[in-house]
């Protein structure tokens, strides 16, 4: 169900034939793009992915096998759903987070640590759109309660 039938590329390494199919990650990641394409600026509308999917299954121009699904990237999503000023948004929004932690006072170890972290969640919004799964979210609200607390009790002593 998650890939096509159809091999997309073919590798052949020491008499062995190596098969490269395309899934639904690939195809959701074209599937974006189209819709970005419908509307640049402001993209189709933030919910409607889903229905833009079945509107490419009616075209033949997304896999049937496939389920209609959230574009599972953050980038992705956000181009596809609210267009380029979408995109610049959330892209403003992860930029000055690292100005934030970077802003604040913290022990330099604390502040590798949530950098690093941050560097996780950004690399994980390639292919997980991180508006939708929640358990990140719980991590990062926990990380800003420990940054808020580190950060006023150095600014009482």
């Amino acid at each position: 169900i998650f890939v096509v039938s159809k091999n997309f590329y073919e590798i052949k390494i020491f008499n062995l034939n190596y098969f490269i199919y395309p899934t639904s990650y690939f195809y959701n990641k074209i599937s974006s793009l189209l819709a970005f394409n419908e509307s640049i600026f402001f993209g189709i509308g933030i919910g409607n992915y889903n229905l833009f999917i079945d509107q490419l299954k009616t075209l033949n121009l997304h896999p049937l096998n496939f389920p209609s699904w959230d574009p599972h990237s953050t980038y992705f999503g956000l181009l596809a759903e609210m267009g380029i000023f979408g995109l610049f948004s959330g892209c403003l929004v992860f930029f000055s987070s690292i100005y934030y932690i970077l802003k604040i006072k913290l022990k330099k170890s604390f502040t590798i640590f949530i950098l690093s972290f941050s560097s996780f969640i950004f690399i994980e919004a390639i292919n997980l759109d991180i508006t939708k799964f929640k358990h990140l979210w719980f991590v990062l609200a926990f990380l800003s309660h420990i940054i808020t607390n580190s950060n006023s009790k150095t600014n009482k002593n």
